[in-house]
Parts: structure tokens; C-alpha cells; sequence
């Protein structure tokens, strides 16, 4: 691979992840942010690795590092939703599904975006 092809990197980040094989996402998923750290796009699917690994700081960070680079990446919102309901954070969890939605109100999930959020209310 090209020293500077963020894109590649993150591309073969992906395919290790949806092959479980977590550290090897982190390490391509590390170069492509060395390269490109106020990439939306890479530090959500960074962020997916950490979660992955069960390692919610990190997830959280590489999430809201996302969301401060586009502030209107809506799947970064989506994921911040995910890894604050899985650590029991409820209210953070709603108003994050809540910011998903009023960016992308047409969402294919819609219908279950708003259940997550009527469960986090509860």
C-alpha cells in the first residue's frame, strides 16, 4: 500500500473487522488516522473497532473526534447512540439516536432509531 492512501488503509481496516479480526482493524484503522485525522469517516469506523473490542472510551473518543471534524456526519451519531446504550447510558444514548435522525430524517432504520429512543426514555 501507498504510505498516503488513507483510503486503502481504511478500506483493509473494514475487512478485518468484518473478519473479527480486531487488532489487525486497529493497526490500518491507526495509519489511515495518521494520515487523515480530520477524516469523519475514518474515526467512525475507528471508533467501530474499539467498540468491537469492547473498549468504550476509546469508541467514544474516536466518535465525538467525528462528530467535532463534521459536525453533520450522521453516523457518527448513530454509533455514539449504540456505544452509550451499551454501557447503559440512557439519556446520552436518546439524544444521540435523537441528533441521528434530525440529520438524516429519512433514515432506512427510522422506525427502529425511534424505538431505541423510546427505550432509552424509559
Amino acid at each position: 500500500l501507498k504510505k498516503d492512501h488513507e483510503g486503502a488503509y481504511e478500506k483493509m481496516g473494514l475487512c478485518f473487522g468484518a473478519l473479527g479480526k480486531y487488532d489487525n482493524a486497529l493497526e490500518f484503522l491507526d495509519k489511515a488516522y495518521s494520515i487523515k485525522p480530520d477524516s469523519a469517516s475514518i474515526c467512525v469506523n475507528y471508533a467501530k473497532a474499539y467498540g468491537a473490542k469492547g473498549m468504550r472510551d476509546k469508541e467514544v473518543e474516536m466518535l465525538n473526534k467525528a462528530i467535532k471534524n463534521d459536525p453533520k456526519y450522521s453516523d457518527a451519531y448513530y454509533n455514539l447512540g449504540l456505544s452509550y446504550k451499551a454501557q447503559g447510558k440512557k439519556k446520552d444514548a436518546g439524544d444521540a439516536f435523537k441528533k441521528y435522525l434530525e440529520l438524516y430524517p429519512d433514515a432506512p432504520k427510522k422506525d427502529m432509531i425511534q424505538s431505541l429512543i423510546e427505550q432509552m426514555a424509559e
